[in-house]
């Protein structure tokens, strides 16, 4: 897997989960994990997974209670085109 399409993942899902720190600080983003399976459509975030839309890949569930070691739950494969 490409680690520019892993970067991209973290990227969104750091900006999901620590949009409000980095907004209330003057600090750096910090990479603390990553996980990817292509580039991802849309994220949305429940509890402790990030349900990734990979567009022609299906749906990604990702198990994210551990942000240091995301790890892939489950693809499904979509009909169409997931976003």
């Amino acid at each position: 897997m490409n680690s520019k399409k892993k970067f991209l993942f973290l990227v969104i899902i750091t900006l999901l989960f620590g949009f409000r720190w980095v907004t209330n600080s003057e600090s750096a983003i910090t990479q603390v994990g990553q996980w990817g399976s292509g580039h991802y459509i849309n994220v949305f975030i429940e509890n402790s997974y990030a349900y990734c839309a990979a567009g022609s890949a299906g749906i990604d569930i990702i198990d994210i209670s551990d942000q240091t070691n995301p790890v892939l739950v489950s693809n499904f494969t979509t009909s169409g085109y997931a976003n």
